[in-house]
């Protein structure tokens, strides 16, 4: 077909032109990087060979990246378009961070080396909501992988921002966007209409999900805390970070899930 012969030139042209811009913009953090390395030991023509060395390492990963496109001698339209689809949800979820934005599709996965966390919460019928939310948390590939993900940052800030006040702001701010973000849980079972028949009030729900996130945002400030006992210079910093988390889950937190409800 003539229109599939243009779609694998198109695809080669940009393969190429995104190995180009990829291998420049690894080539300028090498660059930036040439300091450290002759600060190791490092030769200059060391560093030349190691550049090269990475230019080549990335044109396979782009030919390898490349190949999937084609079946025999035609278009693999079956991965294409899984492909465009998982590149407009990574960019949605990354503007998700600040905002609420729809189309985001979730994976569920069993992670049965987590169930353990579930038997924190009573198995009672007042508990429901809070152990539904739990096991959505735990199993909702977006949630999990993104309170993991704010924490990493959350730690490499305070290990390396070296003004404790500077890394104490940056903490706080990844706190607010894990709080915006585990807001979302409250709607989560929205579609699944049985919950309706739930002989509970309808202020338990609210409740349920309010108590998971405060559990998930305390865990997860006290990890950052921990660290911060041990990096930050200046306590007040480290009791600023605290108290602005604190605030976060006793102001916005009720004012954003009453929001959701209204």
């Amino acid at each position: 077909m003539v229109k599939e012969e243009e779609l694998k030139s198109y695809l080669q042209e940009q393969t190429r032109l995104s190995y180009r811009l990829w291998a420049l913009l690894q080539t300028v953090v090498l660059l930036l990087l040439v300091p450290l390395f002759l600060a190791l030991g490092m030769p200059l023509w060391g560093w030349f060979i190691l550049v090269f060395l990475m230019l080549i390492a990335k044109w396979f990963v782009f030919l390898q990246k490349s190949q999937k496109f084609y079946q025999g001698a035609g278009v693999n339209w079956s991965y294409l378009i899984a492909y465009e689809e998982r590149r407009k949800q990574t960019i949605l979820r990354f503007f998700a961070l600040f905002t609420n934005v729809k189309g985001i599709s979730n994976s569920v996965k069993r992670r049965a080396y987590l169930d353990g966390l579930t038997n924190i919460l009573p198995k009672r019928q007042s508990t429901t909501w809070q152990n539904i939310y739990l096991r959505s948390y735990l199993r909702n590939g977006d949630f999990l992988a993104l309170t993991i993900r704010l924490l990493f940052l959350s730690l490499l800030g305070i290990g390396f921002i070296s003004q404790s006040w500077i890394a104490a702001i940056f903490v706080a701010l990844l706190n607010y966007l894990l709080l915006f973000q585990l807001t979302a849980l409250y709607n989560a079972f929205d579609y699944q209409y049985l919950t309706f028949l739930f002989p509970l009030e309808t202020g338990l729900k609210l409740k349920g999900v309010k108590q998971v996130i405060i559990l998930i945002g305390y865990s997860v400030l006290f990890v950052e805390t921990m660290m911060a006992l041990l990096f930050f210079q200046d306590r007040v910093a480290l009791l600023f970070m605290i108290g602005i988390t604190l605030l976060l889950y006793f102001i916005y937190l009720p004012f954003k899930l009453r929001s959701l409800v209204d």
